[in-house]
């Protein structure tokens, strides 16, 4: 039987036919893939959009606004005594410390910035006419009696400090000055003389005006001393030992001592028990007495129960130990 003529076209038809499904089967996951994450993208636009309309519509007034908690009483206000604390240290000398004038400090610190001027501290009152003399006092070095060497620490650690030392120590002489001048006019009243020395020790080196002996606490040589004391700066390590040995030889009644930290740090750095029988050794059979004074800073055998070496040297001598903080001289 013959073939129509159009049988052929037919077999290409359905030829192409089966091809085209063929090709739709294989993309089809492509496609749908394609269209999930359209959709994803879709719904992530939408999801932000509205966030942000949200936001906007919230936006902040502001206020804020506190819900108290059921539990917790409000705070009252209560009125604040503007009248300052006294000071701590209940010394009668130390009493009549008057405020003194602003300091400029660190940040974060209550240490004075180097080159502020130094605290005044007002002179204080001397005492009446005694057997033993007029003993001037300060609130820093206590009451001073006849023929009295200041050993003072000049070490790094009190850079900060060292002007108001210097400074009260300047007032103190002129007022041995003065004491001096109304001995020598109460004629036989009051026949011992005030003489003095000032002993510096820094790191090793022992700064002195004259290590022959005291001077006369008359008015040219106190001013000669404080001009002097102009030219001493402060630095180094401490110290002490040789410098209380030569105010031990001068034979003085007393020896003031002044340091933060008189067993000091590094190569000088020596312990409590053997500085105190170096110094008792020097002091031999002599009678003087060692008053000494702890300068803000505590000694941190105290803290323990034990008591520093100033304390031991003043106990051992006779003397009297003080602890002037910072509190007391109005650094805080």
């Amino acid at each position: 039987m013959p073939t129509p003529p159009n049988a052929p076209r037919d077999r290409d038809d359905a030829s192409f036919g089966r091809e085209v499904r063929q090709t739709l089967a294989g993309l089809m996951p492509w496609a749908v893939s394609i269209g999930a994450h359209v959709l994803l993208v879709v719904l992530a636009v939408f999801l932000v959009w509205t966030t942000v309309l949200t936001q906007e519509e919230e936006a902040w007034n502001g206020e804020v606004s506190f819900q108290p908690s059921p539990n917790v009483s409000p705070v009252q206000d209560t009125p604040v005594d503007p009248t300052p604390a006294p000071l701590r240290n209940t010394s009668p000398a130390l009493q009549q410390l008057e405020v003194p004038q602003p300091i400029l400090r660190n940040p974060g610190s209550n240490r004075p910035i180097l080159g502020s001027p130094p605290p005044t501290l007002p002179d204080a009152r001397p005492a009446p006419w005694t057997d033993t003399g007029l003993d001037p006092g300060s609130g820093v070095f206590g009451s001073v009696p006849p023929r009295t060497v200041f050993v003072i620490d000049a070490s790094g650690s009190l850079i900060d400090t060292f002007p108001l030392v210097v400074n009260e120590l300047k007032r103190l002489l002129r007022e041995l000055a003065k004491a001096e001048q109304q001995r020598q006019a109460a004629s036989g009243r009051h026949p011992r003389p005030y003489d003095y020395a000032v002993v510096f020790f820094r790191d090793g080196e022992v700064l002195t005006q004259d290590r022959r002996g005291l001077r006369s606490a008359d008015t040219d040589q106190v001013a000669r001393t404080i001009a002097w004391l102009d030219t001493v700066s402060p630095g180094g390590s401490t110290s002490p030992l040789p410098a209380i040995e030569l105010a031990l030889s001068l034979r003085p009644d007393a020896v003031i001592l002044l340091s933060d930290n008189i067993t000091g740090h590094g190569v000088y750095e020596i312990g409590t028990d053997e500085l105190v029988e170096r110094v008792m050794s020097a002091r031999g059979d002599r009678a003087t007495v060692i008053h000494t004074v702890q300068f803000v800073y505590p000694d941190p055998q105290e803290a323990y129960g034990r008591a520093g070496t100033l304390r031991r040297l003043a106990e051992e001598t006779g003397g009297r130990y003080r602890f002037v903080d910072d509190r007391v001289l109005q650094l805080r």
